[in-house]
């Protein structure tokens, strides 16, 4: 797998990143969750399809995603 592909990866998963936190405080708590939650199922497949073969450090960029998107969840309930 190259760099080039995990990289793109990790790029659309921040700009989605950043249109959930825009649009969250337009969600209710419950629809937020299952926002973030469909969002990781969905990139975690993607990111297991990666991660096999590839440099040590190459899981690393793509664990940033996740976890931007783990400290997006607990913040929901700010908003109400």
């Amino acid at each position: 797998m190259s760099p080039q592909m995990t990289d793109a990866v990790c790029k659309s998963s921040f700009f989605h990143l950043r249109f959930i936190a825009k649009i969250r405080t337009f969600l209710s708590f419950n629809a937020t969750q299952i926002l973030i939650h469909a969002f990781g199922t969905s990139k975690i497949d993607t990111y297991n399809a990666l991660v096999f073969g590839v440099p040590i450090y190459e899981p690393q960029k793509l664990q940033r995603g996740l976890n931007a998107a783990a400290r997006l969840a607990p913040e929901a309930h700010k908003e109400i």
